[in-house]
């Protein structure tokens, strides 16, 4: 991997103040120059930023921008790790003061939006990357090299689990209540597949089935004619990440829930990576290939935003599935139930958020009488209908 430290870079620029956010400020702050300045761009968050870089004493080189500049005065390179609703208008914020730009998965939230982010990049004559951080995971290159030459791979399982909240990077991590799991995880999912074979998603063959108010989806597609299954699981009860490899019969897998994961092929059991100690993290190796890149204007393929706007394009063909499936689970759910369990719970968050529809946010606690249940209904009963049209 490229070293940083003596290459001249002044400033970053980090649009988010989440815990994301934070942590690619720690790998930035261990992989640039002690010289490059790190600026945080964050209008509804800029107080909780402003204490945590105090009370790291990391105030002398990461500051806050309470305004982001109309155009920027030098070469300047800008993340965005904000929250996925607000990464179009970030996005192309930042392409037209003059920066080169690295957007977090999902890079937007539909089809339309990716492309036209792309398109204005390349008007404005500037670079807009991808951050698909499992591209760059030794682990999966590993896997991925064990199995190459075994024979024809038959089918492709992928198991992704997460539970309520978890502690990662020293923080709780929770996920976006106002996303759906297909839109936060399958870029995830996705990019992994592209390590094994080409994405070439063949749209006659997409099934999608959701349980627990949405919680957990099953998704079947097909991929230069490998057929492909997809478990996506929120409020589960632990942390699992297993690709599954089928190559002539023979089941091989990876199991990373704990990074640098476990290969399994046949009996034989060995490490996802023996120097993972001793070797530069994922997403290290992507941050620094973006700035480096921006730098010298070569840019590595792993960052290509064409995988994030052709990402999108299943993302959205699956979400019209999804949303339709969502609504009339939930319909059946509040006619058949008189309390709110925690699958109705996360299906009404969900589409409160999503739809901007404004109920009680505070629901945990409410019993489905038949007045709730009235009003609930007809709001959803009217979704579904827009949804149709």
């Amino acid at each position: 991997m490229l070293s940083l430290k003596n290459k001249v870079i002044e400033n970053v620029v980090i649009i988010g103040g989440g815990r994301w956010a934070r942590v690619i400020i720690e790998v930035l702050c261990d992989i640039l120059n002690p010289s490059s300045n790190i600026l945080i761009y964050s209008p509804h968050n800029y107080l909780l930023m402003n204490e945590w870089i105090l009370e790291n004493k990391a105030e002398k080189r990461i500051k806050i921008l309470r305004r982001f500049p109309i155009s920027f005065p030098t070469h300047q390179k800008v993340i965005i790790a904000n929250a996925a609703k607000d990464h179009y208008k970030s996005a192309l914020m930042a392409i037209r003061s003059g920066a080169e730009v690295l957007v977090e998965k999902p890079v937007a939230l539909n089809y339309k939006q990716a492309e036209e982010i792309y398109n204005f990049a390349k008007k404005n004559n500037k670079i807009v990357c991808a951050s698909h951080v499992f591209l760059f995971a030794s682990y999966i290159k590993n896997f991925h090299n064990l199995i190459k030459d075994s024979g024809k791979i038959e089918k492709i399982r992928i198991l992704w689990e997460d539970p309520v909240i978890e502690r990662r990077h020293g923080e709780l991590k929770k996920f976006d209540d106002g996303l759906p799991v297909i839109a936060d995880c399958l870029p995830h999912a996705l990019s992994i597949i592209s390590m094994f074979a080409p994405i070439n998603i063949s749209y006659k063959i997409i099934k999608l089935q959701i349980h627990n108010g949405g919680s957990k989806v099953n998704i079947n597609i097909e991929s230069s004619g490998i057929p492909i299954e997809i478990c996506l699981i929120r409020n589960g009860s632990q942390r699992t990440r297993i690709v599954e490899i089928l190559v002539e019969e023979k089941k091989n897998t990876l199991d990373f829930s704990t990074e640098p994961g476990i290969i399994k092929l046949g009996n034989k059991k060995i490490s996802g990576d023996l120097n993972w100690d001793h070797e530069p993290k994922p997403l290290k190796q992507l941050l620094s290939s973006f700035l480096s890149g921006a730098n010298d204007k070569q840019f590595d393929r792993r960052l290509d935003f064409k995988f994030g706007v052709q990402f999108s394009k299943l993302i959205d063909d699956l979400l019209r599935i999804y949303k339709k499936s969502q609504l009339k689970w939930i319909i059946n759910s509040i006619e058949s139930e008189n309390v709110l369990n925690q699958d109705l719970v996360y299906a009404i968050n969900e589409l409160n958020i999503s739809n901007g529809l404004k109920l009680n946010s505070n629901m945990n606690d409410l019993n489905l009488d038949n007045e709730i249940k009235t009003s609930l209904l007809k709001i959803f009963n009217k979704l579904l209908i827009y949804n149709k049209t």
